[in-house]
């Protein structure tokens, strides 16, 4: 299950859903890229209406996943799209254990719309995409869990005790 595609700026959309066996949520973005392709930031399972959606925003080619713990959807999601993947290299052995990995971050074709990197000293390499909106006059960031904003509600007590509820925050390491 997942909510509607959210529209979040002239090329960068959100989509929010359940964790699987889980009762907290998890959001994927979708960047539209300077060729008109997309990439994907996360990957949740979407519902036929919602990805014929998203096809109209743009050609799918690249799925970023921001760890190997990020993974869950991620094989399926790519297949289904055609997606390449790329993740920290930090954590790319790990990744190509739960996902056919295209290369690491370093390998992603740059481009002016978006920049993929992973946080220096995350305990994870978690990967981390500055977005440019309106000729980049607009900024936004995407991460992994390198910073959170978990509302406590519906949050399992173990998480809420570990820190993970509230937010923005940076999350324990």
């Amino acid at each position: 299950r997942h909510e509607p595609v959210e529209k979040l700026d002239d090329n960068l959309w959100a989509v929010r859903g359940l964790v699987p066996g889980a009762t907290f949520t998890r959001r994927m973005c979708i960047v539209r890229r300077s060729d008109g392709s997309l990439l994907f930031f996360h990957a949740i399972p979407l519902e036929e209406k919602a990805l014929a959606e998203v096809r109209a925003l743009g050609r799918p080619a690249v799925l970023v996943v921001g760890h190997d713990q990020h993974c869950i959807d991620a094989r399926p999601f790519a297949q289904k799209l055609g997606l390449e993947v790329y993740g920290p290299k930090e954590r790319a052995d790990r990744l190509r254990q739960r996902v056919d990995l295209a290369g690491t971050l370093e390998d992603l074709p740059p481009d002016p719309a978006v920049s993929v990197v992973s946080v220096p000293g995350s305990r994870l390499a978690d990967a981390t995409a500055l977005v440019k909106s309106g000729a980049g006059a607009r900024l936004s960031l995407l991460f992994s869990d390198a910073v959170q904003n978990s509302p406590p509600e519906g949050l399992h007590w173990v998480f809420r005790a570990l820190g993970f509820a509230g937010g923005p925050k940076v999350v324990p390491a």
